[in-house]
């Protein structure tokens, strides 16, 4: 082959090298499930594209290093200084990985901690791709060299790097217009919570607390292109992207994201004061400037959602009252494991434990969480104080890089701006949790840290003799083929494997809806497909513990002997699956065996998770329901009772809106369930008086009054009994 072959071939590989990692970083914040639906619309969707792109990238540059061995790729590696380069820049994040693996061992869920809950996909695997995402950047940007010829100008780091950053900041506008533009009621979607009129935009990452930390992330970098460019026309378009950053920043409404600019912004402020070298007028000018736009921020989100700022020290209302609870039920659980925790995305199985009637006041009732809403203490829960330890060394080696470079003065403005960045974003998690998309855009940030850090370069001139030199030794061309053999074998199945996963998804959604008309043998269709994808284990036991979940609701009054027997049979294998492990499962195979009449074993499921959660409602109704169905009258009574017990009082002053709306549902059903059971009992005085507490409950249920007529004709009142049926 000839030599400008062979360097045409290594071009190819180089520009598809980078537009890879381009389109990571371009189509992550704006990927969603749209065009190939899916249940899990953002984070599922957004992790898959993550991993399909670096198994490419990860194919791509071992084909390069086995390809091209003796180039200045392979020299990268046989660099006097890569030794110690690599001491100083892969270290921590190698530890850093390392111990989170360790931290595996000591896991209440196992499978949980490793693959990542289906709704946050924040597992260890995910992890291993963020870590392989820094390293093959930082390798690639320093060893591609995307020109025409040898005659072209030089493709530096320092271009490549710019390259990076444009189509960041690209990205983060398109992120912003969009987000703007369903604040204005121009949406080709619709969703459950639109923000035309909830006030709150969610634009690609699906809620406004996740789409604040994200831009938090890039706005610095916009300011950093208005200062490094020269021509003026260029200025105003970053301008104007730093705009619409902005813009929907503020119509997050995210009181995080406010605090965490603020946070920001203070910390500029003091660099301005103590290190940037300018006149004192101009000092002032930007730091007025500065808080002017923060305390605007603050003032115009209070006057776009009344009450929005001011209830932020409410600790008795909203938002911050969930909050506290929070915090103090994980404070509590820290006390019992607080070397190693419990696990990475097993906070879930620790929250539930700590319910409290009031948290129904704040969030609907039975609801729980499955982060604390602060990172330190998601941390420590997850991980305990070692895993605070490695993620604080992590983020103290990010800052203390971009603290050399400011010192330094090298790439001063970029190290600074991705200092704030970084800042800002965990910042914001103080009252939040991390995301796919911001986890890919830190770790993308520090491979650049590394990068503008790093003083070694390679060399840029490629070595067209070493380069081309025929390898001719028959057990190194096998050697290689072998290699190249299993790791494309490898990339192939990780990709394979991610589509799997999204197609199982997808079809999950279309079973979903085929649920929800109630078309059983769809449905049961659409879970064998599903199955045939084999989807990691976690994943798969969300699917079945949802289609259990439902199907036990629908199987009762199902009247088509054919679709009754099916129902029932797939109950039966579903109920086989589920492993007796976490409240979840153990909640919904009590269930199933509810419906199917297997009633002790129903009960035995029910009394551990009243074990685990001892005022959970949820429990107590659903073996009140099995009892009834026992026919055992003083049981159910007892358990209704206790239900009532743990829901929060219907005249407290600080239950608001839909969550009081909630708590008069569960007050009808218990009551109305009372009810039919003193009926059923004869003790019709009993029952009227449950009746009328129902239809207080709910005074729009009208056929609550013509039971209540019923018990007065029980009692020969024909008298009540008409006028109560007249006004039902």
């Amino acid at each position: 082959m000839k030599q400008s072959d062979k360097f045409k071939i290594r071009e190819i590989l180089d520009l598809l090298i980078e537009f890879v990692y381009l389109a990571t970083v371009f189509l992550i914040p704006l990927y969603f499930s749209f065009f190939f639906t899916a249940y899990n619309i953002f984070e599922l969707s957004k992790s898959s594209l993550f991993r399909i792109l670096v198994w490419l990238l990860f194919f791509l540059t071992v084909s390069k290093i086995l390809l091209y061995p003796s180039s200045k790729i392979f020299n990268y590696f046989r660099h006097k200084n890569f030794l110690a380069n690599a001491k100083k820049y892969y270290l921590i994040p190698f530890i850093f990985i390392v111990g989170l693996g360790f931290s595996l061992i000591f896991s209440s869920n196992f499978a949980l901690s490793f693959y990542g809950s289906y709704d946050r996909q924040a597992g260890y695997l995910n992890f291993l791709f963020y870590f392989l995402w820094f390293i093959l950047l930082v390798y690639n940007i320093k060893t591609i060299n995307n020109r025409i010829s040898l005659n072209s100008p030089k493709d530096t780091i320092r271009k490549r790097i710019n390259r990076l950053l444009i189509v960041v900041v690209i990205s983060s506008f398109l992120v912003a217009l969009y987000g703007i533009l369903q604040i204005l009621g121009i949406d080709f979607l619709s969703w459950p919570e639109d923000p035309l009129f909830t006030r709150r935009t969610i634009s690609t990452f699906g809620q406004p607390n996740f789409l604040a930390s994200w831009l938090l992330l890039v706005i610095p970098l916009s300011v950093y292109f208005i200062i490094e460019k020269k021509k003026l026309i260029l200025k105003f378009l970053f301008f104007l992207v730093l705009l619409a950053e902005l813009s929907c920043l503020f119509f997050t409404a995210s009181r995080g994201g406010i605090v965490a600019l603020g946070v920001s912004i203070i910390a500029f402020i003091i660099y301005l004061i103590f290190f940037l070298n300018l006149n004192k007028s101009r000092k002032m000018i930007i730091i007025f400037s500065l808080l002017l736009l923060l305390f605007s921020s603050i003032w115009g989100i209070n006057r776009f959602l009344p009450g929005r700022f001011s209830g932020l020290f409410d600790l008795q209302k909203g938002s911050m009252a969930a909050r506290v609870n929070f915090y103090g039920a994980a404070v509590d659980a820290i006390k019992v494991h607080p070397l190693f925790g419990y696990g990475i995305e097993n906070s879930s199985e620790v929250f539930i434990s700590y319910y409290q009637s009031d948290w129904g006041i704040y969030g609907d009732v039975g609801a729980t969480t499955d982060k604390a809403h602060n990172i330190i203490l998601d941390i420590i829960l997850a991980t305990g104080f070692f895993g605070l330890i490695i993620f604080t060394i992590l983020y103290y080696y990010f800052f203390k890089l971009s603290f050399e470079n400011i010192r330094r003065r090298k790439d001063l403005n970029l190290s600074l701006a991705l200092g704030l960045g970084v800042l800002a974003y965990l910042s914001s998690l103080l009252f939040s949790f991390a995301i796919v998309g911001g986890e890919i855009y830190f770790w993308l940030f520090l491979a650049i840290i590394v990068l503008l850090n790093n003083d070694f370069e390679t060399t840029e001139d490629l070595d067209f003799k070493s380069a081309g030199a025929e390898i001719r030794n028959v057990y190194q061309v096998v050697a290689k083929a072998i290699i190249f053999l299993i790791f494309s074998a490898l990339a192939v199945w990780g990709i394979n494997y991610e589509f799997r996963a999204m197609i199982a998804d997808h079809y999950f959604n279309d079973l979903y809806y085929a649920l929800a008309e109630e078309q059983y043998f769809t449905v049961f269709t659409l879970n064998n497909y599903l199955d045939a994808e084999k989807p990691n284990p976690v994943a798969q036991n969300y699917y079945e513990r949802f289609l259990a979940y439902k199907l036990s609701d629908f199987y009762p009054p199902i009247f088509v002997v054919t679709e009754k027997r099916a129902t029932r049979d797939k109950l039966i294998e579903l109920d086989g699956k589920l492993a007796a492990q976490g409240y979840e499962n153990l909640f919904v195979k009590g269930k199933i065996n509810s419906v199917l009449g297997n009633y002790s074993r129903a009960e035995g499921y029910f009394l551990q998770v009243a074990a685990e959660t001892p005022h959970w409602p949820k429990t107590y109704i659903e073996l009140a329901k099995t009892y009834a169905l026992e026919k055992k009258t003083k049981e159910a009574i007892i358990n209704y009772n206790l239900a009532l017990a743990n829901l929060p009082d219907i005249n407290d002053e600080r239950l608001e809106g839909s969550h009081k709306k909630v708590v008069s549902l569960y007050l009808k059903t218990i009551y109305s369930a009372l009810a039919d059971i003193y009926f059923s009992s004869d003790n019709y005085a009993e029952a009227e008086k449950y009746y009328q507490k129902a239809y207080t409950a709910d005074v729009n249920d009208s056929s609550l009054l013509k039971k209540i007529a019923d018990t007065y004709y029980k009692r020969n009142n024909l008298e009540k009994a008409l006028e109560y049926n007249i006004r039902g």
